[in-house]
């Protein structure tokens, strides 16, 4: 992802009173200015950036106050874009990403495509090893909810 006058991954100008974005457990790769001299996550990484850890992040140049659960300069090994089920095309993990099993503990149940998360989970919108949510539905329950 590229963008001509900013970051390319997220962008917040606080001159604007847009600030306050807080990452945990994400996937940001292959993201660039076009314009040189501009930070790769525009303003967000120098003055709106708030990490709540477990983030890869692979071009932070320009950032700072991260964590020691972020992995910063690092790969994260993603396949192409593609159909992995759910309503939209993710990017699977390879077998050999840093992102498995570093996105912490406090992920969202599914991920990205509903598929049940393990925990710890992998950091970013895909779970590597997870399986189709299907919630439990009970007739005393369907009776309950009116």
């Amino acid at each position: 992802n590229g963008r001509a006058h900013s970051g390319g991954a997220i962008y917040s100008d606080p001159t604007m009173g847009m600030c306050g974005i807080v990452l945990g457990s994400t996937v940001i790769t292959n993201n660039s200015p076009i314009v040189t001299n501009k930070d790769p996550l525009g303003y967000a990484g120098l003055l709106c950036l708030v990490s709540s850890g477990h983030n890869l992040i692979d071009n932070a140049a320009g950032t700072y106050d991260w964590t020691t659960t972020d992995q910063i300069g690092v790969s994260p090994h993603l396949k192409a874009l593609r159909n992995n089920g759910g309503t939209t095309l993710t990017y699977a993990l390879q077998a050999d990403s840093p992102a498995i099993g570093t996105g912490g503990s406090t992920c969202p149940i599914t991920d990205q495509r509903g598929f049940v998360r393990k925990h710890p989970c992998d950091a970013g919108a895909y779970e590597m090893s997870s399986t189709v949510y299907a919630p439990t539905v009970t007739p005393d329950a369907i009776e309950n909810s009116f």
